[in-house]
């Protein structure tokens, strides 16, 4: 082969090299986090005093698949709601538990997956913090801190108000 043909192939080799590393560097920048993760956590408070509240969140998944059992809060019940359409007609029904895929976000948010908080002591007020225990089947009680909302608030940022 001649001296030419050698750099050609040389270069077509680290050409290639650069183009491998550059696709894995981007896979593991992509990835998912290596622990799940709870944000955006809010509570809106109910429009009638002694009504319930609602609770909205998200999670995303860590590097392994995850399932939420179930929230509590040390001052009010919780349980995991969705809505959904049955015959025409939204409806609301009680979740027993959330599948959390790796690296996936699940929205718990208004019109579809979403807390129903029942009891909440009336003296909860917009701005407060309110804790939640999130548990999961693998990676335990992970406690978050939502901020209370008042329900005209949080109507702002709910694209079914008015529905």
């Amino acid at each position: 082969m001649s001296k030419a043909r050698n750099i050609g192939v040389v270069a077509v080799a680290i050409a290639i090299l650069l183009l491998a590393v550059a696709l894995v560097s981007g896979r593991l920048a992509h990835s998912a986090p290596a622990q799940l993760a709870v944000s955006d956590a809010v509570i809106r408070l109910g429009v009638v005093p002694g009504r319930p509240a609602a609770g909205y969140f998200t999670l995303s998944g860590g590097a392994q698949p995850d399932r939420l059992l179930g929230v509590a809060s040390s001052v009010a019940r919780v349980e995991m709601h969705e809505t959904i359409l049955a015959n025409g007609r939204m409806r609301m029904t009680p979740m027993k538990t959330v599948d959390v895929p790796a690296g996936r976000r699940i929205a718990f948010a208004p019109g579809g997956k979403h807390l129903m908080i029942f009891g909440l002591p009336a003296s909860v007020r917009p701005g407060d913090d309110v804790r939640l225990v999130l548990t999961f089947e693998k990676a335990g009680a992970v406690p978050v801190t939502a901020i209370a909302r008042s329900a005209t608030d949080a109507a702002k940022d709910d694209p079914h108000a008015g529905h």
